[in-house]
């Protein structure tokens, strides 16, 4: 798997390049304090995050967004929190719209994320893992503006992931001061999110000592296998074969739809992810479930597109 390894000179270049550029008429609460404090400067060279997390789930139909608000009333380079996965299926995140409280500054904004809570490792860089980073220009203040990192980050049914948005330097992103630290703050087709810290760059002090929280502002893109209306959707169905059906131990599928590295999922009638066949290169193959009785939807998912959507019955 390829390795990302940032340097200390990245991070300088970013610091130098923004310093006295900052839009903001005042600052905010947590940006004084953090002017007031002491830090000491991280070795970059230490840190090795990987980038393009190994997946098994294709990225996927049925996608939906979360906003949280923005508000805005405070700011740090970076924000931590959590997602938690409600639903009894994978959820895969895609990308995120940030609102920004320093604008018209070009700099790196970073998302990085671990699997688990962010608590108890806001100061540890290796906890975490690098999602991508893109050079850019906030123009609006407080207004979700998409970060252009596409992700696949998958949350496996009842998991929690820490995220950590973040910039440089004296740029800041935007966020609300909250109730208290892990409070589920909105929850929209499985996906919880839930109340965290600012942060300073980089994995610097944490701001909103806990309980006392920080309210990231943006909007999460998530995706989720589960198919709304499971139980009633088949489709393209003149374009698709699949038999025995009854089958016992396998199914034979053949379709006239091009398949380039595609992927066969089984899932069973509560949504949840049974059995998954991957690297398909042929319009006709066999799908080797080996499952107990019952119904059960057979997904096909080519080049990030639902090409078959067919409910089962094993005997």
């Amino acid at each position: 798997m390829k390795k990302i390894y940032l340097t200390i000179a990245i991070a300088l270049t970013a610091v130098a390049s923004v310093v006295g550029q900052n839009t903001q008429a005042n600052l905010s609460e947590d940006v004084i304090a953090e002017m007031n404090q002491v830090n000491t400067p991280l070795d970059f060279s230490k840190l090795q995050l990987e980038k393009s997390p190994v997946t098994n789930v294709a990225k996927i139909a049925g996608c939906d967004t979360l906003g949280t608000r923005w508000a805005g009333g405070n700011s740090q380079n970076g924000n931590m929190f959590d997602l938690t996965n409600t639903s009894t299926v994978s959820i895969q995140i895609t990308s995120f719209d940030q609102c920004f409280a320093t604008t018209g500054v070009a700099d790196s904004v970073y998302i990085l994320y671990k699997s688990g809570t962010f608590v108890g490792s806001e100061a540890t860089m290796t906890a975490w893992t690098l999602a991508g980073q893109f050079w850019m220009t906030p123009t609006a203040s407080l207004v979700p503006t998409a970060i252009p990192v596409p992700l696949t980050i998958n949350i496996p049914a009842g998991g929690t992931y820490g995220f950590y948005i973040t910039r440089t330097g004296t740029n800041y992103v935007a966020y609300t001061n909250g109730n208290a630290q892990g409070t589920a703050m909105k929850t929209k087709s499985g996906l919880e999110f839930k109340e965290g810290r600012g942060i300073a760059f980089p994995f610097g002090s944490a701001f909103g000592t806990a309980p006392a929280s920080r309210i990231w502002n943006g909007v999460i893109h998530f995706c989720s296998p589960l198919i709304t209306g499971i139980n009633g959707i088949e489709i393209n169905e003149s374009e698709n074969v699949v038999y025995p059906n009854p089958s016992i131990n396998n199914v034979n599928v053949s379709t006239s739809v091009g398949i380039d590295n595609a992927t066969a999922n089984v899932y069973d009638l509560s949504g949840r992810l049974v059995y998954s066949q991957a690297n398909i290169n042929n319009n006709n193959f066999t799908v080797n479930h080996n499952l107990n009785s019952g119904l059960y939807v057979l997904q096909v998912v080519n080049a990030g597109t639902v090409v078959l959507n067919k409910k089962i019955s094993v005997q």
